[in-house]
């Protein structure tokens, strides 16, 4: 972690949040209005009997979650760019006030439930712009529980969320950043963010000595750690299993969507298990990058440090933040001029937070956001090609939003499932440009693209795997231990990386993913990519015009995940998709061999 104070930052390095609320005093005032807004909700009674009551009760669901999208933003970003206790108490006051959000939303659950059917069908015709967004709160409906038994629910959320809050403890407290020092007398703390710049080092002992020293710092906590996810996931699946889901991926694969205005994805379960077998039975491709990476390195057996290392034997260039920023523009030509103006008035504007400094989260990349005050990116920008490709990254994300804006709010969150269409699109974009402009930064270009895709189609893939294999034995009623997690982890590695030989360390490396994240999240990567290649194809050939991505982004706040993807001709409930996506790796790697 650095030194240096967030005063000393460049402020043309740090996102101004008083886009959001000029003071904190803003905020309270904005957390109060929520707290009236909810009261209005649950002072609805039910049965709802007129299209203008209903269309009411559905203006303050909407309202609740413009409010809450706008207090959750500031609060997550500013308890990320400091230490201040006070941020810490924001963002848990907001997470308190989003649990009576829950309730109040369960309540309007209800009342829908206890309307008549006739009413919706008067709504849909004299409201049409509403009626989508009222039949998902419908369909969600029939996953909640009585009045008494979601009050009970809400009662014991504290406790259900428990291994989460134990899991960001451990990492964020507990966790003691070793430090280490290269072979040029330079010290590095290898905090999460710090222990994956190392594992670029060219110097493969610094490297081996990287991960030693982190992992051994990690293994006194690796007990606690798995503990506190265990009983995440069947925590979870009992959750999914009193909401009348069959599964906790059904349960997962229903998450609202994003920016979050009440609308969930609704995704067959059978696509995620569609997806990971699909993938695993088409290997070969991914096997050869991983051979190819071994004769790149100049070894005859991979080892967990090596899978990050550079592959080009030159010194790798160095990429200033503001040069990075102009080659990021200039990838998105084949988007339009009015779009790359989109993407610079983004960084002029102040919404990027790219120096570490001292109290701050050192994330490798983020974009957060909501409808009324656009996205924010943070990141750790170190002047190294994977730094640009995070920022190309996390600003598809950022104009995906910018792009629906000015849209109705009930038109504004996409399914999970697309939400990495764009940041791939421009991943890929990037690449294209490098390659083309040749040299050093071609080369890195064709490597990382090869990389990153590789890692989003099977790593991903990997993970989906896995943690699909903790579930299926909870909700088997068989004990998950420790042994046959770290077991099973091995064990699909092994599938996916053959020619990597794993050390006793490497049980840990799961243990070092985004536990806290939501079990069932890595197939939405593994989609991005999927979705991602086509799309970025098509924009680079002149096939879609700039208007046709466009209108694809704002599509995604108004139509679910597998139509989106039928609209660029992948039906994601079959194998076909992830072959073909498969098909499209494999020259990448071709042309590094």
């Amino acid at each position: 972690m650095s030194d240096t104070t967030r005063s000393a930052v460049n402020s043309s390095y740090k996102f101004d949040l008083s886009h959001i609320f000029a003071e904190p005093d803003d905020w309270d005032r904005s957390y109060r209005s929520l707290a009236d807004t909810i009261d209005s909700i649950t002072a609805f009674e039910e049965p709802i009997e007129s299209i203008d009551a209903l269309e009411s009760l559905i203006e303050l669901v909407l309202e609740s979650f413009a409010t809450g999208g706008r207090l959750e933003l500031y609060a997550a970003l500013r308890q990320k760019i400091t230490d201040d206790p006070a941020a810490t108490e924001r963002l848990e006051r907001y997470r308190s006030i989003e649990g009576d959000l829950e309730f109040a939303l369960s309540h309007v659950d209800q009342l829908l439930q206890a309307s008549c059917p006739e009413l919706f069908d008067r709504f849909a015709e004299h409201r049409p712009a509403l009626a989508s967004y009222v039949q998902n709160l419908r369909a969600q409906a029939s996953h909640r529980r009585s009045r008494a038994e979601e009050e009970l629910l809400s009662s014991v959320d504290s406790a259900c969320t428990a291994p989460n809050r134990i899991i960001r403890s451990i990492k964020n407290d507990a966790f003691e950043s070793p430090t280490i020092t290269d072979p040029d007398g330079e010290t590095h703390r290898l905090d999460y963010s710090g222990y994956f710049t190392a594992m670029n080092s060219t110097d493969r002992i610094f490297r081996r000595r990287c991960y030693e020293t982190y992992f051994g710092a990690l293994e006194p906590h690796s007990g606690p750690l798995y503990q506190a996810y265990a009983e995440k996931i069947r925590t979870l699946s009992s959750l999914a299993a009193v909401r009348h889901y069959d599964s906790l991926c059904e349960a997962q694969l229903r998450k609202r969507c994003f920016p979050e205005n009440g609308t969930r994805q609704l995704l067959d379960p059978a696509v995620h298990a569609t997806l990971v077998e699909s993938i695993q039975e088409h290997l070969e491709p991914y096997h050869r990058w991983q051979a190819l990476r071994a004769e790149r390195l100049g070894v005859d057996t991979l080892r967990p440090w090596d899978l990050r290392a550079p592959l080009i034997a030159t010194e790798p260039p160095t990429i200033p933040y503001e040069t990075a920023i102009e080659h990021v523009i200039a990838s998105l030509a084949p988007l339009g001029k009015s779009y790359q103006e989109q993407a610079r008035r983004f960084f002029e504007d102040d919404r990027a937070d790219v120096k570490p400094h001292a109290g701050r989260n050192n994330a490798i990349g983020y974009c957060h956001s909501s409808i009324a005050d656009g996205p924010f990116v943070l990141c750790n920008y170190a002047d190294t090609f994977r730094s640009m490709v995070t920022i190309a990254h996390e600003l598809g994300h950022a104009l995906a939003i910018e792009q629906i804006r000015d849209r109705p709010l009930q038109e504004t969150a996409a399914p999970r499932a697309v939400e990495e269409i764009p940041s791939v699109t421009h991943e890929l974009l990037l690449y294209r440009y490098c390659i083309d402009q040749g040299g050093l930064l071609g080369e890195y270009g064709a490597v990382h693209r090869a990389d990153s895709i590789g890692g989003l189609l099977f790593d991903q893939a990997r993970y989906a795997a896995f943690v699909r294999t903790l579930v299926d034995r909870v909700e088997s009623d068989r004990q998950l231990t420790r042994a046959f997690a770290d077991d099973r982890y091995l064990e699909l590695h092994t599938a996916f990386s053959p020619t990597v030989e794993f050390v006793e360390e490497s049980r840990l490396e799961w243990l070092n993913r985004n536990i806290q994240r939501d079990p069932f999240h890595h197939y939405q990567y593994v989609l991005g990519a999927v979705g991602g290649l086509v799309v970025a194809d098509r924009v680079r050939s002149g096939s879609w015009s700039n208007n046709e991505y466009r209108q694809l982004l704002i599509d995604m706040g108004r139509h679910s995940a597998t139509e989106l993807f039928e609209s660029i001709g992948l039906d994601i409930t079959t194998p076909a998709p992830y072959q073909t996506a498969v098909d499209a790796f494999e020259p990448f790697v071709a042309k590094l061999a």
